[in-house]
């Protein structure tokens, strides 16, 4: 009896332990904000000189990536529009800097 009652607990808590809809909803908003300043901070070094072409390509390739990802959630339909733009909009100004075809194209 003590082990079904202690199964049954378990079980409980592990059902019970996934992340709210509040926090699947920051987190999200976290990542557009993080992948928005990334793309930014890596176009002015990229425009310095301060960071190789080879390794923006590679921010592109993986912010676009997770964009993508991340457009798949119910989360990200909730998010102001003005933050997926500002990512949409950072990423084509990289890809443009580096010559690269529009990211929202592919």
């Amino acid at each position: 009896m003590t082990r079904i009652i202690l199964l049954a607990a378990a079980l409980s808590l592990l059902l019970g332990c996934g992340p709210s809809p509040q926090d699947k909803a920051q987190l999200a908003r976290r990542a557009v904000q993080s992948w928005t300043a990334t793309v930014e901070k890596t176009t002015e070094a990229v425009q310095r000189g301060a960071a190789p072409r080879v390794y923006g390509r590679q921010i592109v390739a993986a912010a676009v990536e997770s964009r993508k990802n991340e457009a798949g959630t119910p989360e990200w339909g909730r998010l102001p529009a003005q933050e997926r733009a500002a990512l949409d909009r950072a990423i084509q100004r990289l890809a443009s800097l580096l010559g690269m075809p529009d990211p929202g194209r592919s």
